[in-house]
């Protein structure tokens, strides 16, 4: 990741890595855990998650590039890897940010995972660099908050769940079923 970084043309200064579990997990008798899967189980996950946002906030991040499953589910657990990877969230309103393979994954997968591994990377600096505008990526935002609308329902046009909900009750709105388009 580092070098895929370096050679995108991020300034080793500019990127700061973080790890969705801050800590090393242990057993219940305090030994570390040597023979586990890889991968942080959802509760360790969750017990780091205020101090994975924290960090972000220290670092005044604007741009994050999740690189991997896992790193995906620390912001969007509803959301699949392999159809998201490279199409850009906005997160709490603060944060751009852009789901892509991990490097591990990607030595081991074929070659179409790689290409989209390094096409997100230059995606991501054409990004920060402003050479590309966000709503490049993004076909549709909530004009409430924010947030992708076209990672829900059609029928909200151009609005979240939550603020279709609070425009359909206000204006007396009726959604589009599916099957009348």
């Amino acid at each position: 990741l580092r070098k895929a970084l370096a050679d995108a043309g991020f300034p080793v200064e500019e990127v700061a890595f973080l790890n969705t579990v801050s800590c090393l997990p242990t057993e219940p008798w305090g030994g570390p855990r040597y023979n586990r899967p890889r991968q942080p189980t959802k509760d360790e996950a969750g017990a780091c998650r205020r101090n994975l946002f924290d960090q972000l906030a220290v670092l005044r991040a604007t741009h994050v590039l999740l690189a991997g499953v896992q790193a995906l589910h620390s912001f969007r657990p509803d959301l699949q890897l392999a159809k998201h990877h490279g199409r850009l969230y906005v997160w709490e309103a603060k944060y751009l940010v852009l789901p892509t393979y991990h490097p591990a994954s990607v030595a081991r997968r074929n070659r179409d995972a790689r290409d989209a591994f390094y096409d997100d990377i230059a995606k991501l600096r054409q990004l920060v660099k402003g050479d590309l505008p966000p709503e490049a990526l993004i076909s549709g935002w909530c004009s409430s908050c924010g947030e992708p609308a076209e990672f829900f329902d059609p029928n909200l046009a151009g609005y979240c769940p939550l603020h279709w909900r609070g425009r359909r009750q206000s204006k007396g709105v009726k959604a589009v079923p599916s099957a009348e388009k």
